[in-house]
């Protein structure tokens, strides 16, 4: 089953729609410090999360009943503008809470 160190719901002041979802909440796991920490934060998920609004993804994966999707987003970082993959998937009895697994640049979009 799905398992990882979460951090807190944080609720959306604006809702976002993904995959047809209103989405009003995010919860961001911790692993993305075990690497990326020296770029990568909760302000800059928050950004990525608030990009899927209005998009439609399909799964890149499905474990165990579980879908988990992965999205290229750019995005500008101190100045800089920089391609970030979130791994992501939906969580909540209504899918309404985003659970993000990863965050980290990227080299090219996928």
């Amino acid at each position: 089953m799905y398992n990882m160190k979460k951090g807190p719901k944080i609720t959306l002041v604006t809702p976002i729609a993904v995959n047809g979802h209103r989405v009003t909440a995010i919860i961001i796991g911790r692993h993305y410090r075990e690497k990326h920490a020296h770029y990568m934060n909760d302000e800059i998920i928050l950004n990525l999360v608030m990009a899927l609004d209005g998009g439609e993804f399909s799964p890149d994966s499905t474990n165990l009943g579980i879908e988990y999707y992965a999205a290229d987003i750019s995005l500008k970082i101190n100045g800089l503008a920089k391609v970030c993959r979130l791994v992501w998937l939906f969580e909540g009895d209504l899918l309404e809470i985003i659970g993000v697994i990863n965050a980290y640049r990227v080299k090219r979009k996928k």
